[in-house]
């Protein structure tokens, strides 16, 4: 599903684009996506290198796989320049009994982090899921986070479980929270 473009103001007055990328962004998304794996990968399951062997070719048919989805989709910010800074996807898994469920995926470049891009990504995957019908939203985060944590519990997502030594990190294995979110179908 293709979203946007929606206009945002940061805190620090940073105005920025948030629409989905197609294939003809793949270039700005690799520029993205390699820095913030070596700032974040911590965060992350993928290691520091996950996206340096994929291809502009590779990344424009992901994009464009992720545009045709008819509930799912990606949201990137961009700046006027072009730069995507930060990106959510909500993915859905729309076999029949699932297809109110989503997952989601986000981050941001650190220069962007405690700006209010987070909670605009958020608040936008939200609303748009919903509207398309995804309204029971979950996704995982390493318990250390506790920036990403108090965004998702600020914007309503709440602890439902923990999962042990889920993901290997330099110091061990870490555990990771399980969010989930019902939207207003689940509460009515």
């Amino acid at each position: 599903m293709r979203l946007g473009p929606f206009a945002i103001t940061l805190k620090d007055g940073t105005s920025l684009t948030l629409r989905s990328p197609s294939g003809a962004d793949a270039a700005a998304m690799l520029a993205y996506m390699r820095p913030f794996l070596r700032e974040s990968s911590r965060n992350m399951n993928h290691f520091e290198t996950g996206f340096d062997a994929l291809t502009e070719a590779d990344e424009a048919t992901i994009l464009d796989k992720y545009a045709s989805d008819p509930r799912g989709f990606m949201l990137s910010a961009f700046t006027r320049d072009g730069a995507v800074v930060g990106n959510i996807g909500v993915f859905v898994d729309a076999r029949g009994r699932l297809a109110h469920s989503g997952t989601i995926g986000m981050g941001a470049r650190a220069a962007y982090h405690g700006k209010g891009l987070g909670l605009a990504l958020m608040q936008a995957a939200i609303r748009e899921a919903e509207a398309a019908g995804v309204w029971n939203l979950r996704l995982t985060v390493r318990t250390f986070n506790t920036p990403a944590i108090g965004l998702y519990e600020k914007c309503g997502f709440e602890r439902v479980g923990t999962l042990r030594a889920v993901a290997q990190v330099d110091e061990g294995f870490a555990d990771e929270y399980l969010y989930q979110r019902l939207g207003k179908r689940a509460r009515a």
